[in-house]
Protein backbone atom coordinates (compact mmCIF):
# COMPACT_ATOMS: atom_id res chain seq x y z
CA UNK A 1 0.00 0.00 0.00
CA UNK A 2 1.15 3.46 -0.73
CA UNK A 3 0.24 6.60 1.44
CA UNK A 4 0.52 10.11 0.37
CA UNK A 5 -0.22 13.41 1.98
CA UNK A 6 0.03 16.88 -0.20
CA UNK A 7 -0.74 20.28 1.08
CA UNK A 8 -1.83 21.45 4.30
CA UNK A 9 0.58 23.10 6.91
CA UNK A 10 2.79 22.38 9.98
CA UNK A 11 4.57 24.06 12.14
CA UNK A 12 8.42 23.92 11.91
CA UNK A 13 9.99 22.38 15.05
CA UNK A 14 13.34 24.04 14.39
CA UNK A 15 11.49 27.79 14.17
CA UNK A 16 8.03 27.98 15.47
CA UNK A 17 7.23 29.18 11.41
CA UNK A 18 4.07 28.03 9.64
CA UNK A 19 5.16 25.91 6.58
CA UNK A 20 3.42 25.00 3.84
CA UNK A 21 3.81 20.99 3.37
CA UNK A 22 5.86 19.18 0.61
CA UNK A 23 4.11 15.81 -0.77
CA UNK A 24 5.07 13.15 1.73
CA UNK A 25 4.92 8.71 1.06
CA UNK A 26 4.65 6.10 3.14
CA UNK A 27 4.49 2.39 1.61
CA UNK A 28 4.39 -0.46 3.50
CA UNK A 29 3.79 -4.30 2.46
CA UNK A 30 1.16 -7.15 4.14
CA UNK A 31 -1.82 -4.38 4.64
CA UNK A 32 -4.27 -6.49 6.32
CA UNK A 33 -7.87 -4.74 8.05
CA UNK A 34 -7.41 -1.18 9.46
CA UNK A 35 -3.45 -0.12 10.03
CA UNK A 36 -2.21 3.27 11.44
CA UNK A 37 0.44 4.51 9.36
CA UNK A 38 2.59 7.68 10.05
CA UNK A 39 3.68 9.73 6.75
CA UNK A 40 6.54 12.10 7.78
CA UNK A 41 10.37 12.96 5.83
CA UNK A 42 11.40 9.78 6.85
CA UNK A 43 8.78 7.32 5.19
CA UNK A 44 9.68 9.60 1.97
CA UNK A 45 13.03 8.74 2.19
CA UNK A 46 12.51 5.19 2.90
CA UNK A 47 10.00 5.40 0.12
CA UNK A 48 12.66 6.88 -2.49
CA UNK A 49 14.79 4.54 -1.61
CA UNK A 50 12.71 1.45 -2.75
CA UNK A 51 13.88 0.17 -6.36
CA UNK A 52 16.60 -2.66 -7.44
CA UNK A 53 18.21 -3.15 -4.85
CA UNK A 54 15.66 -2.38 -1.87
CA UNK A 55 12.47 -3.88 -1.69
CA UNK A 56 9.69 -1.53 0.42
CA UNK A 57 10.37 -3.38 3.64
CA UNK A 58 14.08 -3.28 3.39
CA UNK A 59 13.64 0.59 2.89
CA UNK A 60 11.70 1.38 5.63
CA UNK A 61 14.40 -1.42 7.96
CA UNK A 62 17.31 0.67 7.07
CA UNK A 63 15.60 4.69 7.14
CA UNK A 64 14.09 2.64 10.82
CA UNK A 65 17.77 2.14 11.88
CA UNK A 66 19.23 5.35 11.17
CA UNK A 67 16.10 7.29 13.24
CA UNK A 68 17.60 5.30 16.46
CA UNK A 69 16.24 1.91 15.98
CA UNK A 70 12.44 3.11 15.72
CA UNK A 71 9.47 1.76 13.49
CA UNK A 72 8.70 4.71 10.89
CA UNK A 73 5.98 3.11 9.63
CA UNK A 74 3.52 2.17 12.79
CA UNK A 75 5.05 4.63 15.42
CA UNK A 76 3.17 8.41 15.57
CA UNK A 77 5.71 10.55 16.38
CA UNK A 78 5.28 12.80 18.83
CA UNK A 79 5.26 16.87 18.74
CA UNK A 80 8.68 17.89 20.36
CA UNK A 81 7.20 21.49 20.75
CA UNK A 82 4.49 20.50 23.26
CA UNK A 83 6.12 19.45 26.53
CA UNK A 84 2.48 17.61 27.77
CA UNK A 85 2.44 15.21 24.52
CA UNK A 86 6.14 14.39 25.59
CA UNK A 87 5.32 13.69 28.88
CA UNK A 88 3.05 11.08 27.61
CA UNK A 89 5.37 9.85 24.82
CA UNK A 90 6.91 6.59 24.54
CA UNK A 91 10.63 6.91 23.61
CA UNK A 92 10.18 5.65 20.41
CA UNK A 93 7.66 8.64 19.85
CA UNK A 94 10.53 11.73 21.11
CA UNK A 95 13.06 9.27 19.01
CA UNK A 96 10.67 9.99 15.73
CA UNK A 97 10.06 13.42 16.81
CA UNK A 98 13.25 14.57 17.85
CA UNK A 99 14.56 12.78 14.40
CA UNK A 100 11.81 14.96 12.29
CA UNK A 101 12.97 18.54 14.11
CA UNK A 102 16.55 17.50 13.16
CA UNK A 103 15.72 17.99 9.56
CA UNK A 104 13.72 20.98 10.58
CA UNK A 105 16.95 21.97 12.20
CA UNK A 106 19.13 20.98 9.40
CA UNK A 107 16.86 23.57 6.89
CA UNK A 108 17.62 26.12 9.78
CA UNK A 109 21.01 26.36 9.80
CA UNK A 110 21.34 26.14 6.18
CA UNK A 111 22.55 22.84 5.40
CA UNK A 112 19.81 22.33 3.08
CA UNK A 113 17.43 24.36 0.88
CA UNK A 114 14.14 22.87 2.35
CA UNK A 115 12.56 19.82 3.75
CA UNK A 116 12.42 18.69 -0.71
CA UNK A 117 16.18 19.27 -0.55
CA UNK A 118 16.67 17.30 2.97
CA UNK A 119 15.09 14.40 1.60
CA UNK A 120 16.93 14.30 -1.56
CA UNK A 121 20.21 14.66 0.82
CA UNK A 122 19.46 11.80 3.05
CA UNK A 123 18.32 9.43 0.27
CA UNK A 124 21.32 9.57 -2.07
CA UNK A 125 23.64 9.48 0.97
CA UNK A 126 21.23 6.30 1.85
CA UNK A 127 21.86 4.68 -1.41
CA UNK A 128 25.01 2.27 -0.34
CA UNK A 129 23.35 1.48 3.14
CA UNK A 130 25.37 4.08 4.69
CA UNK A 131 25.08 8.17 6.06
CA UNK A 132 29.01 9.30 5.53
CA UNK A 133 28.57 12.60 3.78
CA UNK A 134 25.32 13.55 5.21
CA UNK A 135 25.28 12.11 8.84
CA UNK A 136 27.77 14.54 10.73
CA UNK A 137 25.39 17.20 9.54
CA UNK A 138 22.35 15.23 11.28
CA UNK A 139 24.85 14.49 14.19
CA UNK A 140 25.41 18.57 14.75
CA UNK A 141 21.90 18.90 13.65
CA UNK A 142 20.36 16.84 16.60
CA UNK A 143 22.31 18.50 19.01
CA UNK A 144 21.88 22.45 18.07
CA UNK A 145 17.51 21.25 18.21
CA UNK A 146 18.46 20.01 21.64
CA UNK A 147 19.73 23.09 22.92
CA UNK A 148 16.98 24.97 20.90
CA UNK A 149 14.41 26.84 23.13
CA UNK A 150 11.50 25.10 21.36
CA UNK A 151 13.15 21.89 22.66
CA UNK A 152 9.91 20.50 24.82
CA UNK A 153 10.49 17.10 24.63
CA UNK A 154 12.45 17.00 28.58
CA UNK A 155 15.77 15.29 26.56
CA UNK A 156 18.73 17.08 27.15
CA UNK A 157 22.60 15.87 26.16
CA UNK A 158 22.75 14.67 29.31
CA UNK A 159 20.30 12.10 28.60
CA UNK A 160 20.39 8.55 27.80
CA UNK A 161 17.71 8.91 25.15
CA UNK A 162 19.99 11.80 23.23
CA UNK A 163 22.57 9.12 23.03
CA UNK A 164 20.38 6.22 22.32
CA UNK A 165 19.59 8.84 18.88
CA UNK A 166 22.94 10.30 18.36
CA UNK A 167 25.00 7.04 18.11
CA UNK A 168 22.53 5.68 16.01
CA UNK A 169 23.20 8.15 13.33
CA UNK A 170 26.64 7.80 13.98
CA UNK A 171 26.56 4.07 13.34
CA UNK A 172 25.12 4.48 10.26
CA UNK A 173 27.62 7.22 9.66
CA UNK A 174 30.91 5.04 10.24
CA UNK A 175 29.66 1.42 9.03
CA UNK A 176 27.43 0.42 5.66
CA UNK A 177 24.12 -1.54 7.04
CA UNK A 178 23.08 -4.28 5.51
CA UNK A 179 19.24 -4.72 4.98
CA UNK A 180 17.57 -7.60 6.24
CA UNK A 181 16.75 -10.56 4.08
CA UNK A 182 13.93 -10.23 1.88
CA UNK A 183 11.85 -13.61 3.22
CA UNK A 184 7.86 -14.12 3.54
CA UNK A 185 6.15 -12.30 5.73
CA UNK A 186 5.94 -15.65 7.61
CA UNK A 187 9.46 -16.34 7.67
CA UNK A 188 10.17 -12.85 9.23
CA UNK A 189 7.73 -13.70 12.42
CA UNK A 190 9.95 -16.87 12.68
CA UNK A 191 12.81 -15.31 12.51
CA UNK A 192 11.70 -12.42 15.20
CA UNK A 193 11.09 -15.60 17.66
CA UNK A 194 14.54 -16.49 17.21
CA UNK A 195 15.67 -13.02 18.00
CA UNK A 196 13.74 -13.07 20.72
CA UNK A 197 15.70 -15.56 22.29
CA UNK A 198 19.22 -14.57 20.81
CA UNK A 199 18.82 -11.66 21.59
CA UNK A 200 16.80 -10.94 24.87
CA UNK A 201 17.75 -14.22 26.57
CA UNK A 202 21.08 -13.52 26.20
CA UNK A 203 20.82 -10.11 28.37
CA UNK A 204 17.90 -10.92 30.01
CA UNK A 205 18.12 -14.95 31.32
CA UNK A 206 22.09 -14.93 30.84
CA UNK A 207 22.48 -17.74 33.38
CA UNK A 208 19.67 -19.82 31.67
CA UNK A 209 18.15 -20.86 34.56
CA UNK A 210 14.73 -18.95 36.15
CA UNK A 211 13.51 -15.90 35.10
CA UNK A 212 15.47 -12.74 36.76
CA UNK A 213 18.75 -12.33 34.73
CA UNK A 214 21.27 -9.47 33.49
CA UNK A 215 18.37 -6.45 32.99
CA UNK A 216 16.53 -7.49 36.06
CA UNK A 217 18.83 -8.79 38.68
CA UNK A 218 21.81 -6.16 38.72
CA UNK A 219 19.52 -3.44 37.00
CA UNK A 220 16.78 -3.21 39.75
CA UNK A 221 19.22 -4.27 42.28
CA UNK A 222 21.73 -1.10 41.62
CA UNK A 223 18.26 1.37 40.71
CA UNK A 224 17.44 0.27 44.47
CA UNK A 225 21.27 0.85 45.87
CA UNK A 226 21.09 4.06 44.60
CA UNK A 227 17.78 5.35 46.02
CA UNK A 228 17.88 2.98 49.47
CA UNK A 229 21.72 3.57 50.20
CA UNK A 230 24.45 5.90 48.21
CA UNK A 231 22.22 9.07 47.53
CA UNK A 232 20.52 9.29 51.31
CA UNK A 233 24.23 7.74 52.80
CA UNK A 234 25.95 10.98 50.46
CA UNK A 235 23.09 13.78 50.99
CA UNK A 236 23.35 12.99 54.73
CA UNK A 237 27.35 12.31 55.29
CA UNK A 238 27.90 15.19 53.14
CA UNK A 239 25.61 17.82 54.98
CA UNK A 240 26.64 16.83 58.24
CA UNK A 241 30.90 16.97 57.42
CA UNK A 242 29.90 20.70 55.96
CA UNK A 243 28.12 21.37 59.25
CA UNK A 244 31.27 20.49 61.52
CA UNK A 245 33.90 21.99 59.64
CA UNK A 246 31.74 25.38 59.23
CA UNK A 247 30.99 25.28 63.29
CA UNK A 248 34.92 24.66 63.34
CA UNK A 249 35.61 27.94 61.84
CA UNK A 250 34.50 29.90 64.75
CA UNK A 251 36.50 28.38 67.52
CA UNK A 252 39.44 29.71 69.52
CA UNK A 253 42.61 27.98 70.49
CA UNK A 254 42.00 25.86 73.21
CA UNK A 255 38.10 26.38 73.28
CA UNK A 256 35.63 23.50 73.86
CA UNK A 257 31.72 24.62 72.28
CA UNK A 258 28.45 23.03 71.39
CA UNK A 259 26.50 23.89 68.49
CA UNK A 260 22.79 22.91 68.12
CA UNK A 261 21.05 21.98 65.06
CA UNK A 262 17.44 20.18 64.88
CA UNK A 263 18.13 17.12 67.35
CA UNK A 264 21.63 17.50 66.50
CA UNK A 265 24.22 18.75 69.50
CA UNK A 266 27.96 18.96 67.93
CA UNK A 267 30.52 19.44 70.46
CA UNK A 268 33.95 20.61 69.33
CA UNK A 269 37.21 21.10 71.22
CA UNK A 270 40.30 22.72 69.49
CA UNK A 271 43.18 21.54 70.88
CA UNK A 272 45.62 23.79 68.93
CA UNK A 273 45.63 26.38 66.02
CA UNK A 274 45.05 24.06 63.66
CA UNK A 275 43.72 20.58 64.60
CA UNK A 276 40.24 20.42 66.63
CA UNK A 277 38.31 17.13 67.57
CA UNK A 278 34.34 16.62 67.80
CA UNK A 279 31.42 14.58 68.55
CA UNK A 280 27.98 14.93 67.40
CA UNK A 281 24.59 13.64 69.52
CA UNK A 282 21.22 13.19 68.68
CA UNK A 283 19.03 13.01 70.82
CA UNK A 284 21.92 12.27 74.02
CA UNK A 285 22.94 9.44 71.82
CA UNK A 286 26.61 10.37 70.04
CA UNK A 287 26.79 9.24 66.39
CA UNK A 288 29.61 10.91 65.07
CA UNK A 289 33.51 11.45 66.61
CA UNK A 290 36.44 12.71 64.53
CA UNK A 291 38.66 14.76 64.45
CA UNK A 292 40.02 17.72 61.66
CA UNK A 293 42.78 20.05 60.63
CA UNK A 294 41.97 22.99 59.23
CA UNK A 295 42.85 26.26 57.66
CA UNK A 296 41.21 29.52 58.53
CA UNK A 297 39.91 32.52 56.03
CA UNK A 298 38.08 34.69 58.58
CA UNK A 299 36.12 32.59 60.53
CA UNK A 300 35.38 29.58 58.00
CA UNK A 301 37.64 26.95 57.38
CA UNK A 302 38.49 26.71 53.61
CA UNK A 303 41.29 23.33 53.70
CA UNK A 304 42.19 20.97 55.81
CA UNK A 305 41.53 17.01 56.34
CA UNK A 306 38.63 15.39 58.28
CA UNK A 307 38.66 11.42 59.21
CA UNK A 308 35.49 10.55 61.12
CA UNK A 309 32.93 7.41 61.83
CA UNK A 310 29.40 8.70 61.64
CA UNK A 311 26.15 7.34 61.98
CA UNK A 312 23.77 7.19 58.84
CA UNK A 313 20.69 5.84 57.72
CA UNK A 314 22.36 2.50 56.98
CA UNK A 315 24.81 2.22 60.33
CA UNK A 316 28.05 3.47 59.98
CA UNK A 317 30.00 5.68 57.38
CA UNK A 318 34.23 5.44 57.66
CA UNK A 319 35.40 9.10 56.14
CA UNK A 320 39.18 10.04 55.96
CA UNK A 321 39.40 12.70 53.41
CA UNK A 322 41.04 16.30 52.66
CA UNK A 323 38.64 19.40 51.70
CA UNK A 324 38.59 22.72 49.64
CA UNK A 325 36.11 24.74 49.81
CA UNK A 326 35.11 28.39 48.36
CA UNK A 327 32.58 31.28 50.59
CA UNK A 328 30.34 33.70 49.68
CA UNK A 329 29.24 36.54 51.67
CA UNK A 330 30.16 34.61 55.36
CA UNK A 331 28.98 31.20 53.37
CA UNK A 332 30.31 27.86 52.20
CA UNK A 333 29.27 27.67 48.38
CA UNK A 334 30.70 24.21 47.38
CA UNK A 335 33.72 21.91 49.33
CA UNK A 336 35.60 19.82 47.43
CA UNK A 337 36.93 16.48 48.88
CA UNK A 338 39.27 13.74 47.54
CA UNK A 339 39.57 10.05 50.09
CA UNK A 340 37.25 7.76 50.80
CA UNK A 341 34.35 7.05 52.74
CA UNK A 342 33.04 3.63 53.25
CA UNK A 343 29.50 2.06 55.01
CA UNK A 344 30.95 -1.52 55.64
CA UNK A 345 27.48 -2.40 57.28
CA UNK A 346 25.60 -2.07 53.96
CA UNK A 347 28.72 -2.64 51.73
CA UNK A 348 29.13 0.57 49.90
CA UNK A 349 32.09 2.32 49.45
CA UNK A 350 33.64 4.84 47.80
CA UNK A 351 36.81 5.80 46.81
CA UNK A 352 38.02 9.32 45.45
CA UNK A 353 41.33 8.79 46.45
CA UNK A 354 42.96 8.97 42.72
CA UNK A 355 44.19 11.96 40.47
CA UNK A 356 41.66 13.59 39.03
CA UNK A 357 38.67 11.67 41.20
CA UNK A 358 36.85 14.01 43.37
CA UNK A 359 33.81 14.07 45.75
CA UNK A 360 32.24 17.55 44.99
CA UNK A 361 29.11 19.41 46.62
CA UNK A 362 27.61 23.24 46.31
CA UNK A 363 25.32 24.73 48.85
CA UNK A 364 22.68 26.57 49.42
CA UNK A 365 20.42 28.62 52.27
CA UNK A 366 17.46 26.33 53.85
CA UNK A 367 14.44 28.00 52.55
CA UNK A 368 13.63 28.14 56.89
CA UNK A 369 16.92 29.03 57.98
CA UNK A 370 18.65 31.79 56.49
CA UNK A 371 21.52 30.64 58.82
CA UNK A 372 22.35 27.56 57.57
CA UNK A 373 23.00 25.21 54.29
CA UNK A 374 22.22 22.41 52.59
CA UNK A 375 23.64 20.62 49.54
CA UNK A 376 22.08 21.36 46.09
CA UNK A 377 24.32 19.25 44.41
CA UNK A 378 27.15 16.41 44.88
CA UNK A 379 29.21 15.60 41.89
CA UNK A 380 31.47 11.82 42.16
CA UNK A 381 34.02 10.23 39.90
CA UNK A 382 36.24 7.34 41.35
CA UNK A 383 34.93 3.73 42.30
CA UNK A 384 31.65 2.70 44.08
CA UNK A 385 31.27 -0.56 45.38
CA UNK A 386 28.08 -1.58 46.98
CA UNK A 387 27.15 -5.21 47.67
CA UNK A 388 25.87 -5.54 43.88
CA UNK A 389 27.87 -4.22 41.71
CA UNK A 390 31.07 -2.21 41.22
CA UNK A 391 30.86 1.21 39.59
CA UNK A 392 33.99 3.29 37.46
CA UNK A 393 32.71 6.71 36.47
CA UNK A 394 30.80 10.07 37.63
CA UNK A 395 27.85 9.86 39.99
CA UNK A 396 26.31 13.72 39.13
CA UNK A 397 23.48 14.44 41.69
CA UNK A 398 22.60 17.71 39.49
CA UNK A 399 19.40 18.69 41.48
CA UNK A 400 19.15 18.77 45.87
CA UNK A 401 15.55 20.01 46.29
CA UNK A 402 14.30 21.35 49.51
CA UNK A 403 11.58 19.24 50.86
CA UNK A 404 9.30 21.17 53.38
CA UNK A 405 6.93 18.59 54.13
CA UNK A 406 9.73 16.25 55.93
CA UNK A 407 12.02 18.99 56.29
CA UNK A 408 14.98 17.47 54.29
CA UNK A 409 16.71 18.14 51.35
CA UNK A 410 16.22 15.06 48.59
CA UNK A 411 17.71 14.35 45.53
CA UNK A 412 15.60 15.00 42.45
CA UNK A 413 17.58 13.87 39.24
CA UNK A 414 20.73 11.74 39.42
CA UNK A 415 23.17 10.34 36.74
CA UNK A 416 25.94 8.04 36.53
CA UNK A 417 28.12 7.57 33.70
CA UNK A 418 30.69 5.05 32.99
CA UNK A 419 30.41 1.26 33.80
CA UNK A 420 29.47 -1.31 36.71
CA UNK A 421 30.22 -4.98 36.91
CA UNK A 422 27.47 -7.13 38.78
CA UNK A 423 28.66 -8.60 41.71
CA UNK A 424 28.05 -11.73 43.42
CA UNK A 425 29.79 -12.74 46.89
CA UNK A 426 32.45 -9.77 46.64
CA UNK A 427 32.95 -11.52 43.09
CA UNK A 428 32.48 -9.96 39.41
CA UNK A 429 30.55 -12.24 37.59
CA UNK A 430 31.30 -11.42 33.98
CA UNK A 431 28.23 -9.15 33.49
CA UNK A 432 29.24 -5.36 32.70
CA UNK A 433 27.37 -2.78 31.81
CA UNK A 434 28.90 0.28 30.08
CA UNK A 435 27.23 3.69 29.18
CA UNK A 436 24.63 6.08 31.30
CA UNK A 437 21.68 5.41 33.76
CA UNK A 438 19.95 8.47 34.40
CA UNK A 439 17.18 9.03 37.15
CA UNK A 440 14.65 11.88 38.22
CA UNK A 441 12.34 12.24 41.49
CA UNK A 442 9.93 14.56 40.20
CA UNK A 443 8.40 15.46 43.40
CA UNK A 444 10.84 15.00 45.38
CA UNK A 445 9.85 18.60 46.90
CA UNK A 446 6.61 17.56 48.34
CA UNK A 447 6.54 13.90 48.54
CA UNK A 448 5.69 13.00 52.64
CA UNK A 449 8.36 10.54 53.07
CA UNK A 450 7.13 10.39 56.79
CA UNK A 451 3.48 8.86 55.74
CA UNK A 452 2.76 5.86 53.68
CA UNK A 453 2.17 5.80 49.99
CA UNK A 454 -1.09 6.59 48.81
CA UNK A 455 -3.01 7.41 45.59
CA UNK A 456 -1.99 11.34 46.29
CA UNK A 457 1.19 10.47 47.68
CA UNK A 458 3.74 8.54 45.78
CA UNK A 459 6.93 9.30 44.42
CA UNK A 460 6.56 10.28 40.64
CA UNK A 461 9.78 9.00 39.20
CA UNK A 462 11.80 7.62 36.18
CA UNK A 463 15.29 5.55 35.46
CA UNK A 464 16.61 5.02 32.40
CA UNK A 465 19.48 3.14 31.24
CA UNK A 466 21.70 3.90 27.70
CA UNK A 467 24.49 1.83 26.97
CA UNK A 468 25.96 -1.88 25.86
CA UNK A 469 25.36 -4.93 27.55
CA UNK A 470 27.50 -7.58 27.85
CA UNK A 471 27.10 -11.08 29.45
CA UNK A 472 29.29 -14.22 29.55
CA UNK A 473 29.43 -16.17 26.15
CA UNK A 474 26.54 -14.07 24.76
CA UNK A 475 26.75 -11.45 22.10
CA UNK A 476 26.79 -7.53 23.00
CA UNK A 477 24.00 -5.85 23.25
CA UNK A 478 23.22 -1.74 22.83
CA UNK A 479 20.20 -1.21 25.04
CA UNK A 480 18.14 1.34 25.88
CA UNK A 481 15.90 0.69 29.07
CA UNK A 482 13.08 2.75 30.73
CA UNK A 483 11.15 2.86 33.74
CA UNK A 484 8.90 5.58 34.74
CA UNK A 485 6.09 5.98 37.73
CA UNK A 486 3.59 9.35 37.34
CA UNK A 487 0.35 7.43 38.11
CA UNK A 488 -0.10 5.72 41.55
CA UNK A 489 0.94 1.86 41.18
CA UNK A 490 1.21 2.40 37.24
CA UNK A 491 4.27 2.28 35.50
CA UNK A 492 5.55 2.86 32.00
CA UNK A 493 8.09 0.81 30.32
CA UNK A 494 10.22 1.63 27.34
CA UNK A 495 13.15 -0.52 26.00
CA UNK A 496 15.23 -1.17 22.86
CA UNK A 497 17.37 -3.27 22.01
CA UNK A 498 19.99 -3.50 19.63
CA UNK A 499 22.91 -6.07 18.04
CA UNK A 500 25.10 -6.05 14.95
CA UNK A 501 26.02 -9.44 13.63
CA UNK A 502 29.05 -10.27 11.81
CA UNK A 503 27.37 -9.83 8.26
CA UNK A 504 26.90 -6.28 9.34
CA UNK A 505 23.16 -7.01 9.45
CA UNK A 506 21.22 -4.65 12.62
CA UNK A 507 18.61 -6.96 14.65
CA UNK A 508 16.56 -4.47 16.58
CA UNK A 509 13.31 -5.05 19.27
CA UNK A 510 12.24 -1.55 20.55
CA UNK A 511 8.75 -1.07 22.08
CA UNK A 512 6.80 0.05 24.81
CA UNK A 513 4.65 -1.12 27.46
CA UNK A 514 2.64 -0.75 31.48
CA UNK A 515 2.71 -2.63 34.39
CA UNK A 516 -0.53 -1.76 36.64
CA UNK A 517 -0.02 -3.36 40.28
CA UNK A 518 -3.44 -2.56 40.85
CA UNK A 519 -4.90 -4.88 38.40
CA UNK A 520 -1.58 -6.62 37.83
CA UNK A 521 -1.76 -6.63 34.21
CA UNK A 522 1.23 -5.93 31.83
CA UNK A 523 0.87 -4.78 28.35
CA UNK A 524 3.06 -4.27 25.58
CA UNK A 525 3.82 -3.88 21.71
CA UNK A 526 7.58 -4.23 20.63
CA UNK A 527 8.75 -3.73 16.86
CA UNK A 528 11.63 -5.41 15.29
CA UNK A 529 13.46 -4.55 12.11
CA UNK A 530 11.68 -6.32 9.66
CA UNK A 531 8.81 -4.30 10.68
CA UNK A 532 6.52 -6.71 12.97
CA UNK A 533 4.61 -6.09 15.60
CA UNK A 534 4.13 -7.75 18.78
CA UNK A 535 1.88 -6.96 20.84
CA UNK A 536 1.38 -9.24 24.44
CA UNK A 537 -0.38 -9.12 27.74
CA UNK A 538 0.24 -11.20 30.64
CA UNK A 539 -2.65 -10.56 33.27
CA UNK A 540 -1.63 -12.18 36.76
CA UNK A 541 -4.95 -12.25 38.06
CA UNK A 542 -5.88 -15.19 36.18
CA UNK A 543 -5.18 -19.00 35.76
CA UNK A 544 -1.31 -20.54 34.53
CA UNK A 545 -3.00 -21.12 30.96
CA UNK A 546 -4.59 -17.53 30.72
CA UNK A 547 -1.82 -15.23 32.10
CA UNK A 548 0.28 -14.74 28.53
CA UNK A 549 -2.11 -13.97 25.46
CA UNK A 550 -0.88 -11.86 22.33
CA UNK A 551 -0.20 -11.51 18.32
CA UNK A 552 2.57 -11.17 15.99
CA UNK A 553 1.32 -9.20 13.16
CA UNK A 554 3.32 -7.06 9.94
CA UNK A 555 3.36 -3.30 9.54
CA UNK A 556 0.39 -3.46 7.57
CA UNK A 557 -1.81 -5.65 9.95
CA UNK A 558 -1.25 -9.10 8.59
CA UNK A 559 -1.37 -11.71 11.69
CA UNK A 560 1.21 -14.22 11.22
CA UNK A 561 1.24 -15.92 14.74
CA UNK A 562 -0.64 -16.00 17.95
CA UNK A 563 0.52 -16.42 21.51
CA UNK A 564 -0.41 -17.91 24.28
CA UNK A 565 0.05 -20.10 27.43
CA UNK A 566 0.03 -24.01 27.86
CA UNK A 567 1.16 -25.92 30.98
CA UNK A 568 2.84 -22.18 31.86
CA UNK A 569 5.32 -22.28 28.92
CA UNK A 570 4.55 -19.21 26.17
CA UNK A 571 3.64 -20.83 23.21
CA UNK A 572 3.61 -19.25 19.45
CA UNK A 573 1.23 -20.74 16.83
CA UNK A 574 1.97 -19.40 13.22
CA UNK A 575 -0.49 -19.18 10.57
CA UNK A 576 0.73 -22.47 8.75
CA UNK A 577 -0.08 -24.11 12.17
CA UNK A 578 3.83 -24.50 13.21
CA UNK A 579 3.74 -24.66 16.99
CA UNK A 580 6.87 -23.77 19.31
CA UNK A 581 7.81 -22.20 22.79
CA UNK A 582 8.91 -18.47 22.78
CA UNK A 583 11.83 -19.33 25.68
Amino acid sequence: MLVEVTGGTYIDEATGNTQTNTTLSAALSGVSGNVSVAVTPLTEIAYKLVGPNLTIDQANSLVSIMAGCVNIINIMPVDVMDSTACSNATADQIKYGLMLATISQMITDHKATDVSDAITQIKTDLSDNKLDTVGGNLSTELTNFINNTRNQSGVTTEMGLYDNLHQAIEYITDNSITPPADVTNLNKAKALITDLRNTVLSIYNYQGIGVPGVVETPFKNLSEELKTKIEPELTAAVDRIRWIIQSAGGMSFGETKSFMRDSYTLTITSSDETTANFTVKENDTQIDSGNLTLTKTGDLITSGTFTATMKTANENLIADLNYLATVSDGSYTSMTFTGSMTASAVGVSLDFSQSGQKLYATFAQKPEDPNDIYPTSIYFSGRIITTTAQMDGTLNISSIVWNSVSDQPLPKSATFDGSFHELKDGSTTGVKFTGKITGSWDNADIYNTDVGENTTNFPKWNASFDGRIEAPSRPTITAFLKVAQSEYKKYSLDVSYRRTNTDGTVVFLSGSGSLDNTTKILTATLNNQDGMIVTLTHDNTKSKDEKFSGTIKTSGGEKMADLYTTKGTPMVKYIDNYIESIF
